[in-house]
């Protein structure tokens, strides 16, 4: 079964997102997720909180934008 993300894994998570540098895509996320919080989520399971969703969104907005 998997690992529901507490509030503190959300803000872990908010804080990866925000100082990612490279290409991001959703596997690369959960791949880094899994180094700072021990489980690898699934990119559902991600995105289906609509922080992190939101987050991830406008971070590969401002990659894109460079």
């Amino acid at each position: 079964m998997a690992k529901h993300l507490t509030p503190k894994d959300v803000s872990v998570i908010l804080g990866l997102i925000d100082g990612w540098e490279g290409k991001l895509q959703w596997e690369d996320l959960c791949d880094g997720v899994l180094r700072v919080i021990g489980t690898r989520p699934t990119r559902q399971t991600l995105s289906a909180h609509e922080r992190i969703k939101a987050a991830y969104n406008q971070k590969k907005l401002e990659l894109k934008a460079g």
